[in-house]
């Protein structure tokens, strides 16, 4: 962002022209629009904007005043848009191109390590899951076989002993199950192991107590602590969550309304001002 605000969207009422009109431009509208989609945005305001910003502030309603560095006071009003946000706001001051590249840079370099490390974790289940079902039809086998000879055996207990391992079994596959599932690769990301998700996921007794329990330990960084939250939570995707209760014994949750979704983004949420990891 520098001095000038750009052109007019085609849906905008007002037009370039006076200074105080206000007018909605092609970037606000992009902006908006990566709000609305959620993706994550950087954000980089000439240093002498950001400083006349501050004298904005203080005359808001003062249309005697001259500024020295913008175009149009439009170019305050979205600045203070962006502050307005609870997250996906990382902020960042320059004064020549290099600055830009710098602070780019550092922010990529951390994302990008996140994300090889999320796709090296995402292979490993997948392999994890191709090993679960060659498995299960190995136990089916081994099961089988057994059976077999504990009902050709003298041993006075064989039913008891096949009864207890079926059970067994059955556990050891419902685990398995649901190791694979979407709300535990959810789990795993924010650093849940297998027992303590299934713990979560079955003994909680709504989406937002689940959510609560699965990042009171977390330290996952925000912009991805946000991604989990809108899997996990999001009203839409409530279906993913209650197939995996299902595969324990557990009985379907109620989706979040918009209101507490919106609740829950704000408290796990931080006003990435500054220098933010990313």
């Amino acid at each position: 962002m520098g001095a000038r605000y750009g052109s007019a969207a085609s849906s905008s009422e007002g037009s370039p022209g006076d200074f105080f009109q206000h007018y909605e431009s092609v970037t606000r509208k992009e902006y908006e629009t990566a709000v609305e989609k959620d993706i994550p945005i950087y954000i980089l305001i000439e240093r002498s904007v950001y400083a006349e910003y501050e004298t904005y502030k203080n005359n808001r309603e003062n249309k005697s005043i001259v500024y020295a560095h913008v175009n149009s006071v439009n170019v305050f009003r979205l600045v203070e848009q962006i502050f307005a946000q609870k997250r996906n706001n990382p902020v960042q001051t320059f004064e020549k191109h290099q600055d830009i590249e710098i602070w780019l840079r550092e922010q990529w370099a951390g994302l990008f390590k996140d994300l090889l490390s999320r796709r090296s974790e995402t292979k490993q289940i997948a392999s994890l899951s191709d090993q679960v079902d060659s498995l299960a039809e190995s136990n089916k086998t081994l099961k089988k076989y057994l059976e077999e000879v504990l009902k050709a055996s003298p041993v006075a207990n064989a039913s008891q002993i096949i009864d207890e391992e079926e059970q067994r079994l059955t556990e050891v596959e419902r685990k398995l199950h649901f190791s694979t599932s979407r709300a535990f690769k959810n789990a795993h990301t924010v650093g849940v192991d297998l027992d303590n998700g299934i713990e979560i996921l079955k003994t909680s007794k709504s989406v937002d107590e689940i959510i609560h329990r699965l990042f009171s330990s977390s330290k996952l960084d925000v912009f991805y602590r946000a991604i989990v939250l809108d899997d996990i939570a999001n009203p839409n995707n409530i279906s993913s969550l209650n197939e995996a209760r299902s595969i324990i014994d557990a009985p379907p949750l109620p989706p979040l309304t918009e209101a507490q979704l919106s609740e829950l983004r704000e408290q796990y949420a931080k006003i990435n001002m500054g220098s933010p990891k990313y």
